[in-house]
């Protein structure tokens, strides 16, 4: 039996059904499973093409993924051909006004139009149109409008997607606990476009194998207690398929927890299936011809009228609702193909003789390898007797001598007889630095002689002499000048080759390469051999290593042509769209053709056709890159190979399969193994005899001993029989909220939090199925209805990084605890925002508040703590709706996928709310009675944003009014670091690549104190030394260096106090060749050569570098840069000042009815200042720039209306207000009394003004 998927009305059905049974059988099927009747069904294949009811299933499955199932009795809303008769001379969104369909397309001015329009409407316009064939350039084009790749990442809920793909931001274990899981998705690339993609159940650890489809690796429920694996297969357009243009692929991906298509196909797998109780999620996906488009608007349209109807939502070619329709599109897709195919065949009949042409003459010219006396005079340069020796004597050899001897025979070419010409030099005076200028054919008897094909032409740069360098063909003259580039290399060396008895092949690659292949008796296969890189039987060089893009290649001997291109590649399939110059069956009867002119005798024969089959099984197999494979080119200049882009390629051409990536570092609790006995006996343990604490003089763990015993009147049994109390409330426990009774370092969150009075504190790291877990000693366990959802929760500390998700269902789920405390209270807690982007979740319009933590004083003082989900997310105070004096309300935003610390806290009859030790607004007074707190519920009804969901960390209440400085601390110690923004070589920067520097982040107390350079004639490393702010202590960050820097040049730049690092640039090729870092004062430290091209670092504007990341071998490369925001300098805080005090006087101004004409204009006057700094930082000797008169006109207008701010602008930047005699005002600059570089840092901090403050 096998399995079949039938799209019917926008949703998917699976069937089951025996290959070998025929399209009627499936047929009675659809009819018992959704009714239409078997003789108005019309199935249609993923290619377009209609079924019929005696097609085998086994014959469908083979090359289509899925069929289309129309009912032929639903007539089409928009296109009947019995009244539109003239349909095919029409625009063809006649047939479908919104739907991409497969037809000819003409480019209008970079806009792709219909046959009949491009033929009608344009053609009397004047306006220039091409038609667009079936080109390489064509499918790349194409392919960027196609998901090519998916992927799964896991982890946080800010896990990044990898390079190049876009992250769905809906959490598959949505409602389910366990690490965030997200779906990704790429466009364009290398590989072909995902034709379907398919979700299927397996077991949670093995993910099942589906035939005709690549598994992406990843459980969907990767880390919940579900005992089924849910998993994402995707399967591919069909090689030929996409090389013609041919065929549906994905066009566009949703989540959504509805089960309505839409203008979708539906997949009825729940993605987030296997967890109880858990919201249905479900992959909706677009299927479009990948020929396909909808005609563009082009101007006035004169079939415009005639376009009618059709669903804008409509936009899927499986969404043709009628067999017109369908009919109508296989004419149009047909008349693309004749037209496509009219226009390869005048192209491969030209090509494919020019081809012909070509392979003969490269397999005649092998001929001469077989001269005796061109293999004589061969043996007379070679010194056999010395590469024996070397063989013999190499202590890892080869399989066999013969294989050492060529081995030998390679490395003695390589470094001993032959050489590489860059240019020549020059033949008067020597000099190695000549230029070409021109080339031309062989005149001179010697270069006519030795076959010379072209001559090329150098001139001396110092004494202008002409130098003429000969491409000689002739392999004997090249056993004489021992010199010249890959050709020359390979031809001397085959020659060689069959001087010593091998059997050797020249191999000619049509992307500008030639090497030798040796056939090996031990191995039964051909050995690549290239001398100019001193390779044996490493053929992925070339794409893997180098990095390029190949076509041909054709091995030639005095035997026979051979297409040996699949030797070279590890992906055919893309190596075969570059193939543009013969169908494959015309090449291989060309080859055929060209062999059948050999003539061998019998026993030879039966070798070749021996040795032709197991080539035919080698070069299909399936191919992996050896270490020795994955380097650059050697041969040849730097600059050479970089203009041939051929350095080196670490990843080669072929994209890798689809990218899957689980963080190793997650510890939900769904996902653990701990033992809950056995952490209940280390708890007992260390609540009796402090075991497993490393801080007894200093520990705070209401849960150790030490934290006990030094207290006045400890009494050991009563403590003893408290403990074991404690214990035993704690059976309903989970190991997870165990694990966070250990204690903690001094100094630490945990700690601080457990040195306060506290009523209660919830670490929630607890398994969801279990009691929470009161740290504080209390005993108050927290009561968790309907487990919610525990989830990863982004902390600065290492454990305990877990939280619960509050979800929206039905019966509701909740956290709630009864207290009782005094009318002077703190509740904090650690809290994130997800938005779950699932669309079926989102409003259509805004949503009204909705509360998310409910307290409750007493029951005739009800409070409410609300969180607003409107346009941003707000927090809310609300008074209670039935006392006249209404408590005051003010908001403060909170962004998703942040870690705040937040607090409410209690004193004097006020309530005021802190985010991050940082007071946001604060009720009224209400009433006289003072503000107790008897109960809190954390919980969230079902409400029209219930996509934005809240996930908790570390509630505790404690039993005083905690102060803002106290929050402050709190807050540092949990709220991870900002993320450093990571800047790249021309804004390329890999999402995977992450900060190694612990003191790089923004609130580490650190700044960066220099910056060191190595170099020699490239960039071989940096590193950065920071200092800390308080203590001075210095810290080596990491070396970012290759082994060769340690003998490099080294410079230093020592930054001064509140400078910085603003610029990162360099230059590069294959690799960095320079780097070059400027600060704030404009100081700069550059290392390097001066080779390949220029580049930039992206740094935000008013950001600071604080760390570096490169990838690291033989060269630097790939440069990364991590920064944050700097601080603002005086000249920047005066500006900001005098915008705010200009504006608000505007204000006021305007509302009096008078005109603001003098206000400060920022920009105006920020550009007329820098004009008088920059005179001053280019020429600061010149006495004329160090005096500013301020009572002229021009300063008047456009500087004066800083106002009072004046002074202190130009007093940041080392001036002086002096008045003179006769009242005039200037501003003097304090040439020996300034702060160093304080104009180059006012440069900056203007710049940065201008920037930022827009």
């Amino acid at each position: 039996m096998t399995l079949i998927v039938v799209v019917y009305a926008g949703i998917e059905y699976d069937l089951e059904v025996d290959a070998n049974d025929t399209a009627a059988v499936l047929c009675f099927q659809l009819y018992s499973l959704l009714g239409v009747d078997v003789d108005s069904q019309v199935l249609v294949t993923s290619t377009g093409h209609k079924v019929t009811l005696d097609d085998t299933i086994a014959s469908l499955t083979a090359s289509a993924p899925w069929l289309l199932l129309l009912d032929s009795t639903t007539p089409s809303s928009c296109f009947n051909p019995s009244i539109d008769s003239d349909w095919k001379d029409i625009c063809t969104r006649l047939v479908a006004p919104n739907i991409p369909l497969a037809q000819p397309a003409y480019n209008l001015h970079g806009m792709a139009i219909c046959q009949p329009c491009a033929t009608t409407c344009v053609s009397t316009s004047g306006s220039f149109i091409e038609a667009v064939e079936n080109t390489a350039d064509t499918r790349d084009h194409i392919r960027q409008s196609f998901i090519c790749d998916l992927a799964v990442v896991v982890g946080a809920a800010d896990v990044p997607a990898p390079l190049g793909f876009t992250k769905l931001n809906v959490d598959l274990n949505h409602t389910a606990s366990g690490p965030f899981v997200f779906l990704c998705y790429k466009r364009g690339g290398n590989r072909r476009p995902v034709s379907h993609v398919k979700v299927v159940h397996g077991l949670p650890t093995a993910p099942p194998q589906v035939d005709g489809y690549e598994v992406l690796p990843v459980n969907l429920n990767h880390g919940t207690i579900s005992s089924i694996g849910i998993y994402l297969c995707v399967r591919r357009l069909a090689a030929d398929a996409w090389r013609q243009l041919s065929g549906l692929a994905l066009h566009d991906l949703h989540v959504s927890s509805s089960r309505d298509p839409g203008a979708f196909v539906l997949s009825q797998v729940d993605l987030n299936g296997g967890n109880d109780g858990t919201t249905p999620l479900f992959l909706r996906y677009k299927l479009n011809p990948v020929a396909g488009f909808v005609c563009g608007k082009h101007g006035e349209c004169l079939f415009e009228p005639r376009v009618t109807g059709g669903h804008e939502s409509a936009t899927s070619w499986t969404h043709l609702t009628s067999q017109q329709q369908i009919v109508a599109a296989q004419h149009i897709d047909a008349t693309l193909r004749r037209s496509w195919n009219a226009t390869a065949a005048i192209h491969f009949e030209r090509e494919e003789a020019r081809l012909k042409q070509m392979l003969a003459g490269q397999l005649h010219n092998t001929l001469k390898y077989e001269r005796q006396d061109y293999q004589a005079q061969a043996l007379a340069a070679i010194p056999l007797a010395r590469l024996h020796e070397r063989a013999r004597a190499n202590p890892t050899p080869q399989p066999t001598f013969e294989i050492e001897v060529l081995r030998q025979l390679i490395t003695w070419f390589k470094h001993e007889f032959f050489s590489w010409m860059n240019a020549p030099a020059c033949r008067v005076c020597g000099a190695p630095d000549t230029l070409s200028i021109r080339q031309e054919g062989p005149v001179t008897p010697e270069e006519i002689a030795g076959e010379a094909g072209r001559v090329e032409v150098y001139e001396c740069r110092l004494c202008q002499a002409i130098t003429r360098f000969p491409r000689y063909n002739d392999p004997t003259k090249l056993l004489q000048t021992r010199t010249g580039r890959c050709g020359e290399w390979a031809n001397c060396f085959t020659l060689c080759c069959r001087a010593l008895g091998y059997d050797a092949r020249y191999v000619h690659d049509f992307t500008d390469h030639v090497w030798t292949e040796v056939y090996s008796s031990h191995h039964e296969r051909w050995l690549h051999c290239d001398p100019c890189e001193d390779q044996l039987d490493c053929p992925l060089t070339y794409e893997v290593g180098w990095g390029k893009h190949l076509t041909y290649i054709f091995a030639t001997s005095v035997d026979e042509i051979v297409d040996v291109a699949r030797r070279y590649t590890r992906d055919y399939d893309a190596m075969l769209e570059r193939r543009t110059m013969a169908r494959e069956p015309s090449l291989l009867r060309i080859l055929s053709d060209l062999n059948a002119t050999k003539t061998h005798a019998p026993d030879r024969k039966l070798i070749l056709a021996t040795r032709a089959a197991a080539e035919a099984v080698e070069l299909a197999a399936v191919k992996e890159a050896k270490t020795h494979e994955t380097v650059g080119r050697v041969s040849g200049s730097k600059e050479w190979r970089d203009a041939r882009v051929e350095s080196g390629n670490a990843s080669g051409s072929a994209e890798p399969p689809p990218t899957s990536v689980v963080s190793s570092t997650l510890t939900t609790g769904a996902a653990s193994v701990l033992d809950v006995n056995q952490e209940l006996r280390s708890l007992l343990q260390r609540m009796l005899q402090g075991k497993g604490c490393s801080f007894a003089d200093s520990c705070v763990n209401p849960f150790c001993l030490h934290s006990h015993v030094k207290a006045p009147g400890f009494d050991l049994t009563s403590y003893s029989a408290t403990s074991i109390q404690s214990i035993v409330h704690l059976q309903d426990a989970s190991a997870q909220g165990l694990t966070a009774l250990t204690c903690s370092e001094p100094g630490s969150f945990q700690s601080s939090l457990l040195a306060l009075p506290l009523a209660l504190y919830w670490p929630l790291q607890d398994h969801v199925s279990a009691l929470v877990v009161d740290a504080s000693g209390r005993g108050r366990h927290g009561i968790n209805v309907n487990c919610p959802v525990q989830k990863p929760f982004a902390v600065k500390f290492s454990r305990f990084n877990t939280g619960l998700q509050l979800v929206p269902l039905t019966p509701p789920r909740s956290l709630s605890s009864g207290v009782s405390t005094s009318t002077s209270w703190t509740l904090q807690w650690l809290l994130r925002w997800h938005d779950q982007a699932v669309e079926a979740l989102r409003p259509p319009n805004a949503a009204p508040s909705t509360p998310f933590l409910h307290l409750s004083p007493s029951p005739d003082q009800p409070l409410l703590f609300h969180l607003a989900y409107t346009d941003a997310l707000t927090l809310e105070w609300l008074g209670p709706p039935d006392t006249t004096a209404a408590g005051s309300s003010a908001s403060d935003s909170l962004a998703v996928d942040t870690t705040y610390h937040m607090a409410l806290v209690s004193a004097s009859g006020v309530v005021t709310c802190f985010v991050n030790g940082v007071a946001v607004f604060e009720t009224r007074p209400l009433t006289t009675n003072p503000i107790q707190l008897a109960s809190f519920e954390f919980a969230v009804a079902p409400s029209p944003r219930s996509s934005v969901l809240p996930l908790l960390s570390h509630v505790a209440l404690v039993t005083r009014a905690l102060s803002a400085e106290e929050l402050h601390a709190l807050a540092r110690a949990a709220v991870p670091s900002p993320r450093l923004v990571a800047g790249g070589a021309d804004d390329f920067v890999d999402p995977s690549v992450t900060c190694l520097e612990s003191v790089a982040s923004e609130d580490s107390g650190h700044r960066v104190l220099a910056v060191h350079l190595w170099s020699g004639d490239f960039f071989d490393g940096v590193q950065l030394t920071y200092a800390n702010t308080s203590t001075g202590v210095v810290t080596p960050g990491r070396a970012w260096a290759t082994t060769t820097a340690a003998g490099a040049t080294k410079q230093t730049l020592q930054l001064l106090e509140d400078e910085f690092i603003v610029q990162v640039r360099g230059r590069r090729g294959a690799w960095m060749d320079q780097m070059s870092v400027t600060t704030n004062f404009g100081r700069s430290l550059t290392a390097g050569g001066t080779g390949g091209g220029p580049f930039d670092v992206f740094i935000p504007a008013g950001y600071m570098v604080r760390a570096f990341s490169f990838d690291i071998g033989d060269h630097v490369n790939q440069p990364v840069v991590f920064s944050c925001p700097a601080p603002r300098g005086p000249v920047y805080v005066t500006l900001k000042a005098a915008k705010a005090s200009q504006g608000k006087a505007a204000v006021e101004l305007a509302a009096q009815g008078g005109n603001a004409s003098s206000s400060f204009a920022p920009r105006l006057t920020c550009v007329v200042v820098v004009r008088y700094l920059t005179n001053l930082a280019d020429k600061p000797d010149n006495e004329t720039f160090h005096k500013i008169k301020a009572t002229n006109s021009y300063f008047q207008k456009n500087v004066a209306p800083l106002g009072g701010h004046l002074d202190a602008v130009f007093d940041a930047c080392g001036f002086d207000h002096v008045e003179e005699d006769g009242g005039d005002v200037f501003f003097v600059y304090r040439k020996h009394a300034a702060p160093p570089h304080a104009v180059r840092r006012a440069l900056y901090d203007i710049a940065t003004f201008l920037a930022v403050e827009k």
